[in-house]
């Protein structure tokens, strides 16, 4: 039985308590009107006949002043019908008191079953109040992870730029997210690594810098952003062309605004191999306009170095 069907339940016995108790009162002489207990006794001595004067009594006395009085008849001549009337009220009197001291109590009961539920029914409110909080919590927490801006980093390939004879390391920044990132850094280096590299042997340990630079770049919802790696990172095309056996590391991490002030990264590393180059490129030459060395479709998320949050 909940908490509110016990308090249902408890006012429902007070309440038929207290009718029982006025159907009695009605119902039943003695209880209706405690005077008439006093009747059948008033009658007896009226059948006795007349008093006979008690010892101590004045014989001189008024005609009447023992006489009895029914119930309602006012003799103020006899000094035992005023007993009788005092009698008979103390008699009502305390009647009443003891009916009274039951509706208290039971009224008593009523009132500490309303309070029990009355505070059962705050608790409960309290602990709805708390879950609806917490619900709304979540909810905010779970809006704002679904809407944040997320930045990925995809591949854009090993590319030749015009007048050199350089390869440079790009990729591609997009935001995947649905709010705009805003104070955007992104760093890109390039490596070649040593010649036929096992694979549980290649390299694992791909540095970033920990500090972050303030900018004023926004990538919106769907957009995205090309950056290379640094100059100094630069691979001579001779040397791709040469090592026939080797990959190509182009990592970094880009830092970002997640839309609500959050500071955010997104670490990335990328792998190629040099035996993906295209042939068709003369590595000596100046190139007299960009030229794709290894081609963005050619590359694969390294097992190390990538990572996000």
């Amino acid at each position: 039985m909940s908490r509110r069907n016990w308090a249902d339940g408890a006012i429902g016995v007070v309440v038929g308590v207290g009718i029982a108790l006025l159907f009695l009162a009605w119902a039943v002489p003695g209880f209706r009107d405690p005077a008439n207990g006093g009747q059948r006794q008033r009658a007896a001595i009226a059948a006795a006949g007349p008093t006979v004067p008690a010892p101590g009594q004045d014989a001189g006395d008024p005609p009447g002043y023992m006489d009895p009085c029914e119930a309602g008849q006012d003799n103020r001549r006899s000094d035992l019908c005023a007993q009788w009337k005092a009698a008979d009220a103390a008699e009502q009197s305390a009647f009443w008191t003891t009916i009274g001291v039951i509706v208290g109590g039971l009224t008593l009961f009523a009132a500490g079953a309303a309070a029990k539920f009355a505070r059962d029914a705050a608790l409960h409110t309290e602990t709805g109040a708390n879950a609806a909080k917490d619900a709304l919590d979540h909810a905010k927490t779970t809006s704002k992870l679904e809407l944040r801006a997320y930045l990925t980093v995809v591949p854009d390939g090993i590319n030749q730029l015009i007048g050199t004879t350089e390869a440079l390391g790009h990729v591609l920044l997009q935001n995947v997210g649905k709010l705009p990132a805003r104070n955007v850094s992104l760093f890109v280096y390039m490596e070649m690594s040593e010649r036929n590299v096992k694979p549980e042997q290649r390299r694992k340990d791909f540095q970033t810098p920990e500090g972050r630079i303030q900018t004023e770049r926004v990538i919106h919802p769907n957009g995205s952003m090309r950056q290379g790696c640094y100059n100094d990172h630069r691979i001579p095309m001779p040397e791709i062309f040469q090592a026939t056996d080797h990959n190509i590391y182009v990592w970094g991490i880009a830092y970002y605004e997640d839309g609500y002030g959050v500071p955010r990264f997104t670490r990335f590393c990328h792998r190629y191999t040099t035996a993906s180059r295209n042939r068709k490129i003369n590595p000596h030459s100046l190139a007299i306009e960009t030229q794709v060395v290894i081609a963005p479709d050619k590359a694969r998320y390294h097992t190390y170095g990538n990572d996000a949050d």
